[in-house]
C-alpha cells in the first residue's frame, strides 16, 4: 500500500508541473529572420581552384600532310580563342576572372586575338598523316560560385561549380603541335 500511495503522490506531483508548463513554439520563419544577408553579404562569392596547365585550340592549322615530310602553315590571319567552360560560368566571367589570375599567378582575360603573319613548320613523321596547330596558352581551374545559406547564416551555398579553361594574355603565348588528321 505504501508503494502505492508514493506512486500516486508522484503522478500527482507530475500532473501538476505538466499544467504548469508553457510551450513555446518558434516558426522557421521567424528562426531564419534575424539571419538575413546585408552589404557584400548579398553578392555572391567567387573562389577559384588551383591553376594547372592547359591550351586552348585555334582555327590556324596547315593542310594535313602524309609523312615523311613538313607540315608547313605560313598566313597572315586572325588567331582567336575565349574562355572554355559551362555557359553559366562563361556568362559571369567579368566577375570571377580577377579571383582565377590571381590563383594562377598569371594575366587572364575572356577572349584573346591576334593577326599576324604566321609561319611555322614542324616534321611528320613515316606512316603518318598529321597537321600542325596553332593553340594558345591557357589555365584550367574549378570556379565555385557561393551564395547567401539562410539555414548557415553564412555565404556556404555552392550556386554552382564549373572547371574552366581561361586562355593567357599576351601574343607570345602559342605553340604548334602536331594532330592527326
Amino acid at each position: 500500500m505504501a508503494a502505492r500511495r508514493k506512486l500516486t503522490a508522484s503522478g500527482a506531483a507530475l500532473a501538476t508541473l505538466a499544467g504548469s508548463l508553457t510551450i513555446v513554439a518558434i516558426s522557421a520563419g521567424t528562426a531564419s529572420a534575424g539571419c538575413q544577408p546585408e552589404g557584400d553579404d548579398l553578392k555572391p562569392k567567387y573562389v577559384a581552384g588551383a591553376a594547372k596547365k592547359s591550351k586552348i585550340k585555334t582555327g590556324l592549322a596547315s593542310a594535313a600532310v602524309q609523312g615523311p615530310g613538313q607540315a608547313r602553315y605560313h598566313d597572315t590571319k586572325s588567331a582567336a580563342t575565349t574562355v572554355q567552360g559551362s555557359a553559366e560560368a562563361r556568362a559571369e566571367v567579368g566577375k570571377w576572372i580577377a579571383k582565377a589570375e590571381v590563383k594562377a599567378g598569371v594575366k587572364l582575360t575572356k577572349k584573346w586575338s591576334h593577326t599576324e603573319e604566321w609561319e611555322y613548320v614542324l616534321y611528320i613523321d613515316r606512316g603518318k598523316t598529321q597537321r600542325i596547330r596553332m593553340w594558345h596558352l591557357a589555365k584550367k581551374q574549378t570556379i565555385t560560385k557561393y551564395i547567401w545559406d539562410v539555414a548557415k547564416c553564412s555565404k556556404t551555398k555552392v550556386k554552382w561549380k564549373h572547371t574552366m579553361v581561361t586562355p593567357m594574355k599576351g601574343n607570345s603565348n602559342n605553340v604548334w603541335l602536331r594532330e592527326n588528321a
